[in-house]
């Protein structure tokens, strides 16, 4: 069994793969498993991922059809042998003394999980995340992660670039990623922790290094019914607070979405279809539940996001006269 299992879902990542594999290779900390997933790769990354498997012994690579990052991770998971894991994408890495303290500070503090700082670099400029709204360098309880997650202070942790986690706590309270969620996936796995969670830990250092793409699904703007998938990991937690018995987050769950919901229905200008297509896209839209919830709760957008509220009060006149017509010219105004 070693000491920390790293999973890394590869797709078609032959420009950035071997970056990844090599900060885990050079880690500190040496009793490493390094788990490949080559998720139907049509470009070198499988060859790559073979070859650096032949160099190193404690290296994996399974080899699948295209079944997504979610389905990769968890296959990562299953057949991990290490105490803990870390999941590192294939065009990222990690700093070489990442295993090694947080695996020393997990022992120490015995945990479920760490959360840990990332830098992201995005448009050839860099961000530190490492606010978390709460103390850092001191064990958070049950009672502290309840209150913490009451307030939805959990839109503010790091996400899968940013965790250290004890990999019985995973097996034991079934928590994997949702097969098909393709947006929002690391959130709901993230916020399902938090809330099985009877001990964290953050860290404020950064130890992941995280590259956001302009062609990720999330900023791909012309992706075909992302609006479904935003709604599904929209009420995934929703449902997961509720079968936890934690209220007081409503609020500021439905302001956290009404970006995504927003951007949804100005993504549709996108989409080379007809206007009457276009136009029977946008009534599905708000047909969802996510549309339901925040066309209900606009005044709380108005406190909290203000930048959305005026765009998404004349979408909800103009649904409530159904004029959903206007609202395909609408669109092209809004930037």
């Amino acid at each position: 069994m070693a000491k920390v299992s790293i999973i890394t879902p590869v797709y078609n990542a032959e420009k950035y793969i071997k970056r990844a594999v090599d900060s885990t290779i050079n880690q500190t900390l040496k009793d490493l498993e390094i788990i490949l997933i080559d998720d139907g790769s049509s470009d070198c990354s499988g060859l790559i991922c073979d070859e650096y498997a032949q160099k190193d012994e404690r290296i994996k690579v399974i080899h699948q059809e295209n079944r997504g990052a979610g389905i990769s991770r968890n296959k990562g998971i299953e057949i991990a042998t290490g105490e803990y894991i870390v999941f590192l994408d294939s065009d990222d890495y990690i700093e070489p003394e990442t295993a090694e303290e947080l695996y020393n500070i997990a022992e120490k503090e015995k945990v479920d999980f760490i959360n840990f700082g990332f830098k992201l670099y995005e448009n050839n400029c860099e961000h530190i995340s490492i606010d978390y709204k709460t103390e850092p360098n001191k064990v958070m309880g049950r009672k502290e992660i309840t209150d913490y997650l009451s307030d939805f202070r959990v839109e503010h942790i790091n996400l899968n670039a940013g965790n250290f986690i004890r990999r019985d706590f995973l097996i034991n309270n079934n928590i994997r990623f949702v097969p098909g969620l393709q947006v929002q996936e690391d959130f709901v796995f993230v916020t399902e922790m938090m809330l099985k969670a009877n001990s964290i830990y953050f860290v404020p250092k950064t130890y992941y290094n995280y590259y956001k793409r302009e062609n990720s699904l999330t900023t791909k703007k012309d992706r075909d019914g992302i609006y479904k998938q935003f709604n599904e990991a929209y009420m995934r937690i929703t449902n997961i607070y509720k079968e936890t018995g934690i209220f007081g987050y409503e609020e500021r769950l439905i302001n956290y979405f009404s970006r995504y919901l927003l951007s949804s229905i100005k993504r549709e200008k996108y989409h080379k279809v007809s206007f009457s297509e276009r136009t029977k896209e946008i009534k599905n839209i708000c047909n969802i539940e996510l549309y339901n919830d925040v066309s209900h709760n606009l005044e709380s957008v108005k406190k909290n996001r203000r930048d959305n509220y005026y765009a998404l009060k004349l979408v909800v006149f103009l649904v409530k006269i159904k004029q959903f017509w206007f609202i395909n010219i609408l669109i092209f105004a809004l930037k």
